[in-house]
């Protein structure tokens, strides 16, 4: 070939290369914005999603709790009726709060607690007296104002009573809840009376807790389950640091 013809080609071919190379400069900003827009409509549209399921999984809730609260207020009416008045007063300060909270993203961590032990306290009122309960609660002082989504531990809790406390003898309930540095860990145990059976649960509470643990705290929670012929465990770690979306 010719060194003039083979020249003329080799500009022809850098000319192209430059073409080819100055039209991808000119329209990739266009298809990375486009790609960008797209994938943040992909994002709000799973965010709406996710609180529109976050919404209807905190209604269900309140029949839950509901329910539960008023079938405690009866098996402690068949057996001291006299103290029932004083225990609708408790447990219309426990419904005031959770109907208040439940519609939050986030309540303040000292709150949900004192929420927490006052139900602890009302079912103590109902079984203590055949029923062993140990709860202790530690936290860091500065971690007091922390928030946690609203009603997150208290459907493992009353899952405990539900069972734990059914059995008449060497029956148990042992609640730990410790706070630090933004983790909280929650170890709730139960004996497991030996007519499994004698308890009906939907166990609508503890599925809808585990799906909003994944909703609410995706990627932030441990959530381990251990039965063995004696009691059943749970251990919730959650981490309370303020970069949950």
């Amino acid at each position: 070939m010719p060194e003039t013809v083979r020249k003329i080609l080799e500009l022809w071919w850098l000319q192209d290369i430059l073409v080819v190379g100055g039209f991808l400069l000119v329209i990739s900003p266009f298809f990375i914005y486009r790609f960008y827009r797209q994938r943040a409509e992909v994002r709000k549209r799973m965010e709406c999603v996710n609180m529109m399921e976050l919404s209807m999984l905190r209604s269900q809730l309140n029949p839950h709790f509901l329910f539960n609260t008023f079938n405690n207020l009866y098996g402690i009416s068949l057996h001291e009726p006299q103290r029932v008045p004083d225990l609708i007063m408790q447990i219309s300060r426990l419904m005031r709060y959770q109907l208040e909270s439940i519609c939050k993203e986030q309540v303040c961590l000292k709150e949900e607690m004192d929420f927490v032990e006052s139900f602890i306290a009302l079912e103590e009122e109902r079984v203590a007296h055949r029923c062993k309960i140990e709860y202790d609660f530690r936290n860091d002082t500065k971690d007091e104002h922390s928030g946690i989504a609203p009603m997150m531990l208290l459907p493992f809790i009353e899952n405990a009573f539900k069972h734990g406390a059914n059995s008449i003898e060497n029956c148990f309930v042992r609640i730990n809840i410790k706070v630090c540095k933004g983790i909280l860990q929650m170890d709730v145990v139960n004996s497991i009376p030996k007519a499994r059976n004698t308890v009906p649960s939907t166990q609508i509470g503890l599925r809808n807790t585990e799906q909003r643990l994944k909703l609410s705290y995706p990627d932030k929670y441990e959530l381990t389950r251990n039965i063995t012929d004696r009691e059943y465990s749970v251990r919730l770690v959650l981490d309370l640091n303020s970069d949950h979306g």
